[in-house]
């Protein structure tokens, strides 16, 4: 089953991906150099995804299509920690993992000031001088990322192919993410992304969940809920074939 597009979705997602092609993320290597690795012993995790996710119905037509948001109460931030640091610690167990505090809102300006992302002069600057109050020889950035086809937004997202007559229904959770690793002055050292044949989502009974229709009437707290554990649950999945890609 194929799930539709707008045109501009696909052109800015399109956008998206080139400027990460020719603007540094096709040379910012995949794992760490042995150099990087004997430089590093403090570490930090920053997560750039927003508590948000994208909740999307697509209709038998197009202008049956909707869009809403519900929010996560900060299990985005806090299951991303987690993982993140179970997968450092485990490979790397001789680096001390901090907590720092951070202004996600500022550091998310600075990536997205420029097409060059985590390479960019605002970024480089901000994740050097963040580097710089903690002691951090490097920072593990999570950010939510552009799909590579035309059907999902940026970062967590729930995509419920919607039929009145009950037909073709079907529900799609998947979390859209990569990791960057920044070194002490700012530089992206490596780049944990997931490729496409290994990032689909398993497809749910809509049933299961509760869903109609009616998109108003998905916002229950009962069906929102059931949601949550299984965008944590794909986060965790995401976030894991990232961090294989990094080698850790």
């Amino acid at each position: 089953m194929t799930i539709p597009g707008t045109k501009d979705q696909a052109m800015s997602r399109l956008l998206l991906i080139l400027s990460l092609m020719l603007f540094g993320c096709a040379s910012t290597p995949q794992h760490l150099s042995a150099k990087k690795l004997d430089q590093i012993r403090n570490v930090a995790i920053v997560s750039l995804v927003p508590e948000s996710v994208n909740f999307e119905k697509f209709g038998v037509v197009s202008y049956l299509d909707e869009h809403a948001e519900f929010d996560m109460g900060g299990r985005v931030t806090n299951s991303i920690v987690s993982v993140a640091k179970e997968r450092i610690v485990k490979s790397h167990p001789g680096w001390v993992v901090s907590t720092v505090p951070y202004d996600r809102a500022a550091l998310l300006g600075s990536v997205r000031s420029s097409a060059m992302g985590l390479s960019s002069q605002p970024a480089t600057q901000a994740f050097a001088d963040l580097a710089l109050r903690n002691d951090l020889d490097a920072i593990f950035v999570v950010r939510a990322a552009p799909d590579e086809g035309d059907k999902l937004r940026e970062g967590l997202n729930v995509l419920f192919a919607s039929d009145p007559l009950g037909v073709d229904q079907a529900l799609t959770v998947r979390a859209n993410l990569s990791v960057g690793v920044v070194d002490k002055s700012g530089e992206v050292i490596a780049l944990g992304g997931v490729p496409a044949d290994q990032s689909a989502g398993k497809i749910f009974d809509p049933a299961a969940f509760g869903l109609r229709d009616n998109m108003k009437s998905n916002q229950r707290p009962e069906v929102l809920d059931k949601l949550r554990v299984e965008v944590i649950a794909d986060l965790t999945r995401r976030l894991g074939l990232c961090f294989d890609a990094l080698g850790f």
